[in-house]
């Protein structure tokens, strides 16, 4: 898909003396960013800059990506932001070394390619994703009020008071290495993507956001405005930036993203995942669509796949059992935990939809990403537990029927 449209604005506040924002807007890449700098004019530009420059490194991955849309393409995109954020970290962190003032800057970068949107972010600065009349937060804040939210130690209604809310937990120049969130989202015709600073989103509500959007009827330059007003409606006294990037309409895939998204997110690894835990396990899924009547793996085939049926029917063949599985079914899961075999013969009855998770993959979540990969291991664990005491009870049903001790019902 392409980008169709691109707005933006920024400006000073009520309160600011200087605008300590930035914003980079290139379609060549592409390369969108919104960064909050903290000390200085110097903070945003050195990071935005720094970004600037890795933008061929860019553009070839997005090609890699548009060409093979494949979990090493993908993941090698990823890294190129977490580097490329790893470089505007030092470089900021030099310039403070020269100028011996205290520097740093959130940063929050988008790029487009094929199906595919790619996101990273650190700090507060945050990126939404307004799709069919619905608005959905895709970065979660680097904020201590924000952390012990997630972690439980508050409820939502303490977070909207609490003092931390703007204490960042990392930002860029504070410490010699960052940890950067990474989020794939598959694109749907009329996506439109927003990157703005804390000073939009502190001071104005969801709901407000949402009635900026829906007002001004696919207008970008309307929503942007309407974006702005609203925080200075609000009495925000920072700096506030809006970046707002919009996807063709016309085109439309045959299969919306997420519905097939909705489907995998049942399954039981993935169904307590909130949006952005989701998007960062993406990238690390296969997709692959099976026409009617090929057989996707055969019984005894070597095994080191769990899938996913995200669309159509599939069905499990073992002996003379057979067993369907519709969108939200899963088979192959043993094989995340060790190498084996497959114990069904699996056969697409009409044109199916896969998501596929190997072990090196998982493997690689549990490694980058342990609060995930925990959670993860945890379910899988869980999972085979029950398997396994469902299969301890069959077969003491068989010993005991080969001892002529049939159970009576």
């Amino acid at each position: 898909m392409r980008i169709q449209r691109v707005a933006y604005r920024t400006e000073q506040g009520r309160e600011r003396k200087s605008n300590h924002d930035g914003l980079l807007a290139l379609k060549s890449g592409p390369l969108f960013a919104v960064a909050d700098g903290n000390g200085g004019h110097d903070a945003a530009r050195v990071v935005l800059e720094t970004l600037k420059e890795q933008c061929a490194v860019l553009a070839q991955r997005n090609t890699d990506v548009a060409e093979n849309p494949n979990t090493t393409s993908r993941l090698a995109l990823g890294r190129f932001f977490e580097h490329s954020f790893q470089l505007a970290n030092l470089a900021l962190r030099e310039r403070i070394k020269d100028t011996q003032k205290p520097l740093a800057s959130t940063l929050v970068a988008l790029t487009v390619t094929g199906p595919y949107a790619f996101l990273a972010h650190v700090g507060d600065s945050r990126a939404w994703l307004f799709r069919d009349g619905e608005l959905r937060c895709l970065t979660q804040d680097h904020t201590l009020a924000a952390l012990q939210l997630r972690r439980g130690d508050i409820t939502p209604a303490d977070y909207e008071n609490s003092p931390f809310m703007s204490t960042l937990t990392q930002s860029l120049g504070v410490s010699p290495s960052l940890d950067v969130d990474i989020a794939e989202v598959r694109l749907m015709a009329g996506d439109v993507f927003l990157l703005a600073t804390n000073g939009l989103h502190r001071f104005v509500a969801h709901a407000r956001l949402v009635r900026c959007f829906t007002s001004a009827g696919g207008d970008l330059d309307g929503v942007v405005a309407a974006l702005i007003e609203a925080a200075h409606e609000a009495g925000a006294p920072d700096n506030v930036t809006a970046l707002a990037v919009g996807i063709e309409r016309e085109t439309a895939s045959q299969i919306g993203p997420e519905a097939l998204e909705r489907a995998v997110r049942r399954v039981f690894l993935f169904d307590d995942f909130s949006d952005p835990d989701w998007l960062r396990v993406a990238p690390y899924l296969e997709q692959a669509t099976v026409p009617a009547g090929e057989i996707v793996l055969r019984e005894g085939d070597a095994s080191d796949t769990m899938r996913f049926v995200a669309h159509g029917r599939v069905e499990l063949r073992q002996g003379h059992e057979r067993r369907e599985l519709g969108p939200g079914g899963h088979f192959g899961s043993l094989a995340l935990a060790s190498p084996s075999r497959a114990l069904d013969t699996v056969i697409a009855l009409e044109p199916t939809v896969l998501f596929a998770l190997s072990r090196d993959r998982f493997l690689e979540i549990v490694r980058y990403h342990p609060t995930l990969g925990t959670r993860l291991s945890l379910k899988l664990l869980e999972s085979l537990g029950e398997r396994l005491g469902t299969l301890t009870v069959r077969l003491a049903e068989v010993l005991e029927a080969v001892h002529g001790n049939v159970p009576t019902r």
